[in-house]
């Protein structure tokens, strides 16, 4: 419910994002049978396609998978969560306390 009413603020925009998604889940879709069945972790696969949405969104633009620009952004994400991960935000930033 929450993520839909923020979607909605996207208003026309909406279409966009739903066309980003639809084209990033295709590819996600033949990653994935590109593995003709064998055993395979789906967590990066997975990783790979949010954050390319993220991407585009914010960029502007999409990545190819393999794009090392993408993939050095990918590793900045998963260091950030190893290191911060376990952390609570309002340690870091105390002053988050006071916001609503």
């Amino acid at each position: 419910k929450i993520a839909h009413s923020a979607l909605r603020m996207y208003g026309s925009g909406m279409k966009r994002l739903e066309g980003l998604i639809c084209s990033e889940v295709e590819l996600l879709a033949k990653r994935i049978s590109s593995y003709q069945g064998r055993p395979f972790n789906p967590k990066e696969d997975i990783q790979l396609a949010v954050l390319n949405v993220i991407c585009a969104i914010v960029y502007g633009e999409s990545y190819d998978i393999g794009d090392d620009e993408f993939l050095r952004i990918l590793k900045y994400n998963d260091d950030f969560i190893r290191l911060f991960g376990s952390y609570n935000i309002l340690d870091l930033i105390p002053l988050l306390r006071f916001l609503p």
